[in-house]
């Protein structure tokens, strides 16, 4: 089977620490084909228009429709993409973030043909067949077990260690992502410690405030490979947070794999996650990423710590058996090549 992967966004610094990238990497051992960046610069610019994705090497992606059986696109919410209509095999559509309002006729204005919307709730699948998208299909998400150790129970009460696994990738993203906020909630109470992922763009920036603040004892930064498993059993919660839908992946990664060690998390209320933290108890939902609502979500998480804990634990690793989702994915392609 011959795939195409495919993203519009610049080429991670080190891709296999992305969550949405991850995904296509466990798709395509399983399956084969090749990942493919469209972004046209190699950092990303507010005001470039998404619909320049591909423009540049337009060349090279019939190249690509040429040489695959079907094509699989990865985006953070439905999008208009000229290159789609240069493309004749089947298209498989990932949705990472669903969202939260209907999505205007011309974002899902797609190619005539055989498609699949892949989206990570059961309510966007849902929503999007209210709208007339036939093809819209729920695959819940997934953990690599190999990145998830044994239940191990918290270090020490104090302080209570987050991790952060969404790092910020500019100095926007300090106060878009909630760091701004997180980190002069620990410069005045000594209650937090944070222990960040970062994902291979430059930490000077953020060293530097740290500093500034004095936190150097209390917040750590990992920039080398890590074993996550490691990691996640000295920490005591997980945190990612985001200003509006779409900056980061539904389901981030490094939440479910706390969540699979038996770890409560804290997330921003428009990502798809926290349904399942509010529907599970396994969690703490902050409204807004300024540092008043984050200070009243991380206050609930200590009075409530334990039997968020408890809830976390009650969460069976299957529900997010990465085989289920190459299997739910199989499916997906197979539907398409036989249609074909």
């Amino acid at each position: 089977m011959r795939i195409a992967y495919h993203f519009t966004v610049p080429r991670p610094p080190r891709p296999e620490l992305d969550g949405a990238v991850q995904e296509a990497l466990w798709l395509s051992r399983r399956f084969g084909g090749s990942i493919h960046y469209h972004y046209p610069g190699r950092r990303h610019l507010r005001l470039l228009p998404r619909a320049l994705c591909g423009v540049r090497n337009i060349r090279e992606t019939g190249r690509l429709d040429l040489a695959a059986d079907l094509h699989h696109l990865f985006v953070a919410r439905p999008v208009w993409l000229p290159i789609l209509w240069r493309w004749r095999r089947p298209l498989v559509v990932t949705v990472l973030a669903p969202p939260h309002e209907p999505p205007g006729p011309r974002s899902l204005r797609w190619p005539p043909g055989l498609r699949r919307i892949v989206v990570p709730t059961a309510a966007a699948e849902e929503r999007l067949r209210s709208l007339g998208v036939e093809g819209a299909r729920w695959v819940p998400p997934a953990v690599d077990p190999d990145r998830v150790g044994r239940r191990t129970a918290p270090p020490p009460a104090a302080p209570l260690r987050l991790l952060a696994g969404s790092a910020p990738w500019n100095h926007r993203q300090m106060l878009t992502k909630g760091y701004a906020s997180l980190l002069g909630i620990l410069a005045t109470d000594p209650r937090w410690a944070l222990t960040i992922l970062w994902r291979g763009t430059s930490s000077a920036g953020f060293r530097a405030a740290v500093e500034r603040l004095g936190l150097n004892e209390r917040v750590e930064i990992l920039e080398k490979t890590v074993d996550v498993r490691e990691v996640v059993a000295r920490c005591h919660a997980a945190v990612v947070l985001e200003a509006k839908p779409g900056l980061v992946k539904g389901f981030p990664q490094s939440l479910l794999e706390a969540l699979a060690a038996g770890r409560p998390v804290i997330a921003s209320s428009s990502l798809a996650i926290a349904g399942l933290c509010r529907e599970r108890g396994c969690g703490v939902v902050v409204q807004e990423v300024a540092r008043r609502s984050l200070r009243e979500g991380l206050q609930r998480l200590h009075d409530r710590y334990d039997e968020l804990r408890r809830a976390a634990l009650r969460i069976d690793p299957g529900e997010l058996s990465l085989e289920r989702f190459l299997t739910d994915y199989g499916d997906v392609y197979s539907e398409l090549l036989e249609h074909r």
